[in-house]
């Protein structure tokens, strides 16, 4: 956990046993750790189990009042029942992207009446390549609190080297797809953020200082594009009075005032985000089936 902690990690601490006096000894040894995220209450249960989560998850606060419990569901039929039970509510959508959608909007309206209740949702890492973004970016537009992948590599009870620890083109794309998320981390996790449907577009937009707000849409239809409805556009009472807005994930050339593209010391090009001018409070663009778009403003 040390070792974790050291490269930048957190953990999520799962027993293979579980009881009053293991979880006792258990946050004697581990509580103070700082490597400590969450106590992972229970995985996928099923609806007899409502008792023994009651107990487990009460039994884990009494011996550690800093650290949250946590509990993954993949029973839409009883996530309004397992996020009873745990801090944090995780839900994980083995397969299809429209079924990551569905699930997003359904954990969203069963922790509605809970506001210090956060959803994480757990896409399936060995999906297609075009699926790990595309399920990332639906669960961020739903207000996900957190997303987990699951990467791991099975070593018996279960089909062996699951994962990407052995695909390098899935995991190029966890290198290109994580700092964008970390970039727009701002707006999405504001307590000023706003999630909004319009259609096929979905989007969140966010943030508490100029600069650092975000407006992200996506189209969720993963066979046509998508366009706002309404006449003149989609307003976004967030723009008021923006007219200039910055398309992080496009860099251009940088250029001075004659025209000519910008060098540094080294003779290389010096990028800058891509600006565009836009209709203050107006939304109006078209994405293609699956597109995200960013702006910071």
């Amino acid at each position: 956990m040390y070792r974790a902690m050291g490269n930048g990690l957190r953990c999520l601490f799962e027993a293979n046993h579980r009881g009053e006096s293991i979880y006792r000894d258990q946050a004697r040894r581990y509580a103070d750790n700082p490597a400590m995220l969450m106590w992972y209450l229970w995985d996928e249960p099923n609806e007899g189990q409502a008792r023994e989560l009651r107990d487990h998850n009460a039994w884990r606060h009494a011996f550690d009042k800093h650290h949250p419990t946590f509990i993954a569901s993949c029973r839409p039929d009883l996530f309004k029942m397992h996020a009873s039970f745990a801090d944090v509510f995780a839900m994980d959508p083995y397969t299809s992207s429209a079924q990551a959608l569905e699930w997003c909007r359904r954990a969203q309206k069963e922790v509605a009446g809970d506001l210090h209740k956060p959803v994480v949702v757990i896409p399936w890492a060995d999906s297609k390549p075009g699926d790990i973004p595309f399920q990332a970016w639906i669960a961020i537009v739903h207000d996900a609190r957190g997303i987990i992948w699951y990467c791991w590599s099975q070593v018996g009870g279960g089909p062996s080297g699951v994962g990407i620890w052995d695909k390098p083109e899935k995991q190029a794309i966890y290198k290109e797809l994580l700092p964008l998320i970390k970039t727009v981390q701002p707006g999405i996790t504001s307590v000023q953020r706003r999630c909004f449907e319009a259609g096929d577009l979905h989007g969140i937009v966010g943030g508490d200082h100029p600069g650092q707000r975000y407006l992200i849409v996506l189209n969720v239809n993963e066979n046509a594009k998508a366009a706002p409805d309404a006449e003149g556009g989609l307003a976004i009472p967030e723009l008021k009075g923006i007219r200039t807005v910055f398309l992080p994930q496009q860099r251009i050339p940088k250029k001075d005032k004659d025209g000519k593209e910008m060098k540094d010391r080294d003779g290389k090009t010096i990028l800058e985000d891509a600006a565009l001018t836009i209709t203050p409070g107006i939304f109006s663009e078209t994405l293609a089936p699956r597109e995200v778009r960013i702006w910071r403003f």
